[in-house]
């Protein structure tokens, strides 16, 4: 427990930065929602490594064919939201260069 709570508040400090920068980013009246649209796509542009993690972890179920299941819907359906990010950024990007 010593050893995590000593990650912790560092970790709760970068987080707490990063929340801020990306607010201030977000919510600033100087970018367009393209620009903030582009900024979202480029963190999850090849959505199958942005969401490695949990389809590697939901790979390792075993014994809960149920859960797993049930997590491959919502990984689908995260998937489904990127490729949807991922028209609209294209489509807004091009309204906005005609």
């Amino acid at each position: 427990a010593g050893t995590a709570g000593l990650l912790a508040q560092p970790l709760a400090g970068i987080l707490f930065d990063r929340r801020k920068k990306e607010l201030t980013f977000y919510s600033s009246k100087k970018k367009t929602d393209v620009e903030k649209l582009q900024n979202v796509y480029e963190l999850i542009k090849d959505p199958a490594a942005a969401l490695r993690q949990f389809t590697d972890s939901i790979d390792q179920i075993r014994d809960d064919q149920h859960t797993k299941e049930m997590l491959r819907t919502i990984i689908d359906d995260e998937m489904s939201s990127i490729k949807w990010l991922k028209e609209a950024c294209e489509t807004m990007s091009a309204q906005a260069d005609a």
